[in-house]
């Protein structure tokens, strides 16, 4: 099987928003990736996105985006509080690290291109 190498997954994000790190580990079914799922059709590897986003709690989408009569329209979001943002990151970057310690090897964070190639090789 080629090993496919995902080019952008929301899943720290979902994890930071449920607390919960196993669940990826063990799957889940409730988001768009897990462990499981990801080894059964033959993903190598990915890149977790990092991001906060407007709203971490799930707005109403009617405050968000309106129909006009060319489509769709809206706001932009205020800016972030550079604080929030930073501790929401951090939060969602120790998610990774404990899917890295917990996973009995299962999970490695590459940092680089060699980091990259090793992974493939095992």
């Amino acid at each position: 099987m080629i090993p496919i190498l995902l080019g952008h997954n929301d899943t720290l994000l979902r994890l930071h928003r449920q607390d919960d790190h196993i669940s990826f580990l063990e799957g889940d079914d409730q988001g768009h990736l897990d462990l499981p799922r990801a080894r059964s059709v033959g993903v190598a590897g990915g890149f977790f996105a990092c991001w906060v986003p407007r709203y971490l709690e799930s707005a109403d989408p009617d405050e968000v985006i309106w129909p006009t009569e060319w489509g769709y329209e809206t706001s932009l979001a205020d800016p972030l509080d550079p604080e929030h943002a930073r501790e929401q990151t951090l939060a969602m970057m120790e998610k990774l690290f404990l899917l890295e310690r917990d996973s009995d090897g299962e999970v490695t964070l590459v940092r680089n291109l060699e980091d990259l190639s090793d992974c493939l090789a095992e």
